[in-house]
């Protein structure tokens, strides 16, 4: 077949990649967890050495309402460092693939053409146009290098982070005024994340414009790693607002709703 192939004047283009891949990562990561007072007592003890370790291990985060139990002062959530991971992986790999292109005038020979392009690869032979005769194979996909991984996961952050920063000011809006009820200390929490997720947003956006060849793979995985673990207590709290403002809304709503219903029946 690829001897018929490459005699036909006709079908001139057919391209065969292949391509081989070594690779070695080292990986140093900083892993972080939220969790109450009460499982930091648990994990540490009670013992003055285990309060001031406690009293350490906060220092400088205001903590965060636990969703269903906002009022209790113990129950206030705290990012800690659960463990830090050092990993080094290697290995190789490879990959292959063909692209062809050419034009076929004879319908006979489009009929047979169709049916021998078929033990080519999985459904090649569908890329023959039987009116015009004319075949096209889509190029494989290229292949997205470590560095361009990571900064596609820098990317995802930032809009990430974007997404939070008009989340938080909405909600906070809208707890406001519709005066939700016991969410005035969410409120306040709310307010202290804005200039944290405007922060992190800048530095964000800052390594996502960090051009590829300069990429550090291993710090920028770590970067991602650490940040998402910064604004997930945030993204709480930003969901727990959501639903008491969807809370606060619903029988109202629905109170309109049954309103307007007496309204069109009297009618």
């Amino acid at each position: 077949m690829l001897k018929a192939w490459l005699q036909n004047p006709n079908l001139s283009e057919m391209f065969v990649e292949e391509k081989y891949h070594s690779w070695v990562s080292s990986l140093h990561t900083d892993r972080h967890v939220t969790v109450t007072l009460f499982q930091l007592e648990k994990m540490y003890g009670t013992t003055k050495e285990a309060q001031a370790f406690i009293a350490e291990l906060c220092r400088g985060q205001s903590g965060t309402p636990h969703p269903q139990a906002p009022q209790v002062a113990k129950a206030r959530m705290f990012k800690v460092l659960k463990e830090v991971v050092d990993e080094t992986s290697k290995g190789e790999s490879s990959s292959s693939g063909v692209s062809i292109s050419g034009r076929v005038s004879e319908s006979k020979a489009k009929e047979l053409l169709k049916k021998q392009l078929g033990g080519l690869g999985d459904g090649i032979g569908n890329f023959l146009d039987m009116k015009t005769g004319a075949i096209k194979s889509k190029k494989p996909k290229k292949e997205k290098t470590a560095e361009e991984e990571a900064i596609a996961e820098v990317k995802k952050l930032e809009k990430k982070c974007k997404a939070l920063s008009n989340d938080l000011d909405k909600v906070i809006e809208e707890l406001v005024t519709h005066k939700v009820r016991n969410c005035s200390e969410l409120v306040s929490c709310l307010e202290k994340h804005v200039p944290v997720v405007a922060s992190e947003l800048t530095r964000v956006s800052t390594m996502a414009a960090v051009a590829i060849s300069e990429v550090d793979v291993q710090k920028t995985v770590s970067f991602v790693t650490e940040h998402k673990e910064t604004l997930k207590p945030i993204d709480i709290d930003v969901r727990d607002g959501k639903r008491r403002v969807t809370s606060a809304k619903g029988p109202k709503r629905k109170k309109v709703a049954e309103i307007e219903e007496v309204s069109d029946l009297e009618d």
